[in-house]
């Protein structure tokens, strides 16, 4: 039989389980579109296809769905909003960030305007819209 502190320490664990997702089915999407815009990115300008780390970070502000980071080769990903708006994020934010590390691996860092003429005509090419 098991003890009652060892019952209430099992019923905690799977409530933290259920409560904290862990993102294991988008982290799996998310590395798999990006594997597709950084084998286009590699196609087109030669870029190799490197894959950023993907972190999950809920102190990134609510406006904001992700972040690039060329000095770390990560993409910070604010959970929330990626899942309130999942299709919109895997289908033109994912490459909006991408976009980010080309510039970034084309000129040695992101530029004076993150998101000027030539971040516009990569993210295009790699198949996002700049515009959304």
């Amino acid at each position: 039989m098991i003890s009652r502190g060892a019952a209430l320490f099992i019923i905690v664990l799977v409530v933290l389980a259920i409560a904290w997702p862990d993102h294991t089915d988008e982290r799996r999407a998310i590395k798999g579109r990006l594997g597709d815009v950084a084998a286009v990115a590699y196609q087109k300008y030669g870029v190799v296809p490197h894959i950023p780390i993907v972190v999950f970070d809920e102190n990134i502000s609510d406006n904001l769905m992700a972040i690039a980071n060329c000095d770390t080769w990560t993409m910070r990903v604010n959970p929330k909003q990626m899942m309130k708006h999942w299709s919109h994020f895997y289908e033109f934010g994912i490459p909006h960030e991408y976009g980010h590390f080309v510039v970034c691996a084309l000129d040695g860092s992101i530029g004076e305007f993150p998101h000027g003429d030539r971040w516009r005509r990569i993210v295009k090419t790699i198949g996002g819209d700049p515009d959304k």
